[in-house]
């Protein structure tokens, strides 16, 4: 089970004055205007990526920890249907917004009201996911880590650090905990 989920969604377009969902990924994600469309699951091992039918299964999958998902969104609701998303999507999931020729990061670990008119690639989405999310890549990978999209270049380094610090302070949690009785009380 994934701790960081990574969620995929593409849209037909994401227009910022009409839909409530894109005015929320544009005010809180990283935005990237010149991006070059094309097939970004190609770039994923077949067993990691799973494909949802909906937004609703999408959020079952993350809740069942799965931790790389992509879904469509081209429908009529697609605007009411991205909101969903991004609302129920919890501090524990990055997603990319893909457009015909723009792309948005939102979520864990991403600069807020970020805005860039850099030439990005579909190459370059599963490894910037990657280096926050939870997931592997395939030797096969090409592509680049848009790191002007996340708050911090270290975030992995961060968190093993966090991890090693809190495995210190347990260590000794328990040797202290680990003395007789008689150890504890000067009673004699």
């Amino acid at each position: 089970m994934a701790d960081i989920k990574t969620l995929i969604i593409r849209v037909n377009e994401l227009s910022e004055p009409k839909g409530k969902g894109s005015q929320e990924a544009l005010r809180k994600g990283a935005y990237f205007e010149n991006y070059w469309p094309g097939e970004v699951s190609q770039n994923a091992e077949a067993q990691q990526l799973k494909q949802a039918e909906s937004p609703q299964v999408a959020l079952e999958m993350l809740a069942a920890g799965q931790a790389l998902i992509e879904v469509e969104l081209n429908g009529p609701d697609h605007e009411r249907e991205l909101f969903e998303l991004l609302e129920q999507s919890d501090r524990r999931t990055i997603l990319a917004i893909i457009s015909k020729n723009s792309l948005v990061f939102y979520g864990l670990g991403v600069k807020a009201k970020h805005k860039s008119a850099e030439p990005v690639s579909f190459k370059d989405v599963l490894p910037t996911l990657a280096q926050v999310g939870e997931f592997y890549l395939a030797e096969t990978v090409e592509g680049r880590v848009l790191f002007s999209a996340l708050k911090n270049k270290n975030y992995k380094q961060g968190q093993i650090e966090r991890l090693k610090a809190a495995l210190e302070r347990l260590e000794k949690i328990l040797k202290r905990e680990n003395r007789e009785p008689w150890d504890k009380h000067d009673c004699a």
